[in-house]
């Protein structure tokens, strides 16, 4: 599996790197073509891969209460008919990619390129694993051309959809109020110090379960603090390579977000969104692993967001480099020191 991973990375990262010289119909079938190669090696991925592969074989056979109704409909769906797990995770492969790939066409024009920010991270965390929450973020990304044009009815009904596919995706629905409008003046402060007054909190140990008194959910987080402490669940600190990649990256964003929306009328959105991804990770101190999981949903925006970089420099290719090698850069951790899959 390995082997094909890195087969599809260096294709990807050079489809990318030359995408401006390729036609746009060409540029289509292969954006097309590389999406269907994602989605079936996602979906016949061998079950010793990823470390959630025994647990949806579980569902498969037995449901409980937390169970999406849509998983329990895919999976009654095979059942009475062909009968074979792996199917299950062919179709939400299948989903997946198709929601990506469209979302993509429809946010940028730089569709290879995202391709390969999305295959770099989001392919191995999402659709190789979280398979629930991949199909969720893919309705997360094809509702923001809705919030963008506030056409809020639509935006809050596409979340429907992600919130069938995961019910965590609710915290999608927060994001009715952010607008794509420019970033200046008071505005521009406060979403510049969003993420530092976040941190700060964090290291004061203030948190959601601080500054939220609703009893059941306090308790809750006060529940999941309790299992932390215990050591049974793994602690997750925002203080990492990554996070401090991410972070400059979004800054840089902010400061060249005028040269950007000339390009991508979705820039300030794109920004917004992943600013709040960010400050995530530092609003449940008691809950480290969910405040991750809640920020790589949130931070699905980096699709799109992280090519625009192209625009940002001349010679293009100075850009095209800076996407590639930041591609490469997420591979790597993902698979080598985050070890999310098995290889």
């Amino acid at each position: 599996m390995l082997y094909i991973l890195l087969i599809l990375l260096v294709l990807l990262m050079f489809m990318a790197f030359f995408e401006d010289y390729i036609s746009e119909r060409d540029r289509l079938w292969l954006f097309i073509g590389a999406a269907a190669v994602m989605a079936l090696v996602a979906g016949f991925r061998p079950d010793n891969v990823d470390k959630d592969y025994d647990n949806y074989i579980r569902f498969y056979y037995s449901f409980d209460i937390t169970t999406e109704y849509t998983f329990i409909l895919i999976a009654n769906l095979i059942r009475f008919t062909i009968d074979n797990y792996l199917y299950v995770f062919v179709i939400y492969a299948a989903l997946c990619m198709a929601l990506v790939a469209y979302s993509i066409k429809n946010l940028s024009d730089l569709w290879l390129s995202s391709l390969l920010i999305y295959f770099s991270q989001y392919f191995i965390l999402h659709c190789m694993t979280q398979i629930r929450v991949s199909v969720a973020a893919g309705f997360f990304l094809l509702a923001l051309p809705f919030l963008f044009q506030r056409k809020i009815g639509k935006f809050l009904v596409t979340l429907v959809g992600a919130v069938s596919f995961h019910y965590s995706s609710i915290v999608y629905l927060l994001f009715f109020a952010v607008t794509g409008k420019e970033l200046k003046g008071k505005w521009l402060v406060f979403w510049c110090s969003l993420i530092p007054v976040c941190a700060v909190l964090f290291v004061m140990k203030i948190g959601l379960t601080a500054v939220i008194p609703i009893p059941y959910i306090e308790e809750k987080l006060r529940i999941y603090e309790t299992v932390v402490t215990k050591g049974e669940v793994s602690e997750v600190s925002p203080f990492n390579t990554v996070q401090y990649l991410r972070i400059a990256l979004v800054y840089f964003f902010i400061w060249k977000s005028k040269v950007i929306a000339e390009h991508n009328k979705y820039i300030y959105l794109l920004i917004k969104i992943e600013i709040i991804g960010l400050c995530a990770m530092f609003l449940l101190p008691a809950v480290p692993v969910l405040a991750f999981r809640v920020s790589e949903m949130i931070c699905i925006v980096e699709v799109i967001l992280y090519p625009l970089m192209i625009y940002t420099v001349r010679p293009d290719w100075i850009g095209k480099a800076g996407v590639t090698a930041t591609a490469f850069l997420l591979f790597v951790i993902s698979l080598f020191f985050n070890k999310i899959l098995y290889l």
